[in-house]
């Protein structure tokens, strides 16, 4: 199972080698620090693997040379099923967009950029949601009845970008899958309380 993000902008060309060797900033795999990372220059561009646990790679980011930049990153779980946790995942998207939003402001990509975020696998995936009426632990909704959900793009096209503002209706439409009317990562006046 896999959280997908893509950002888009068919402009020139990237040379691996030489963007490796003279960047300030670089696309970290979503949910990874600096550090956390090995870097491959690839037939496509290159691509900052995530550090493997348990013999498994989890997570990676690849920058085409196009100028595509794709982030992919593996579901928690607890050993018995997989699930995407409420609590964590817009957090870690929001930071994965803005962090690819600086690498393509710094490879001059200009404007616009298009994101795409999808789920595959998620016929077998659990949404795990604190436990309801204040009470403690959480519990986990029943998976999806279509195994991948493709969001509606979002577009960015001015600097600064507000990323929790642009993502709010692609992160509501998978709470809404899951039976809930809004993410709760949001207040009542649509302002983002995540970080």
């Amino acid at each position: 199972m896999r959280f997908r993000s893509r950002r888009l902008r068919p402009a020139g060309k990237i040379d691996p080698y030489e963007t490796l060797n003279n960047a300030t900033v670089l696309p970290m795999p979503p949910g990874r620090q600096p550090g956390d990372a090995q870097t491959n220059v690839t037939l496509d561009g290159f691509s900052l693997i995530a550090r493997p646990s348990g013999g498994t790679t989890h997570a990676y980011a690849q920058l085409f040379r196009t100028g595509a930049l794709e982030g992919v990153t593996t579901l928690g779980g607890d050993g018995s099923k997989h699930c995407l946790i409420a609590a964590t995942f817009e957090n870690t998207a929001v930071a994965a967009i803005r962090d690819y939003l600086k690498v393509l402001q710094k490879l001059d990509m200009g404007l616009p950029i298009v994101v795409f975020l999808s789920f595959c696998g998620m016929s077998r995936c659990f949404f795990r949601v604190r436990a309801e009426m204040g009470g403690a632990g959480y519990y986990d909704r029943d998976p999806l009845k279509t195994d991948t959900v493709a969001l509606s793009e979002v577009i960015f096209d001015t600097e600064p970008a507000d990323v929790p503002a642009a993502m709010r209706m692609a992160f509501n439409t998978v709470w809404n899958g899951f039976g809930y009317q809004k993410s709760e990562m949001y207040n009542d006046r649509g302002e983002w309380q995540g970080r």
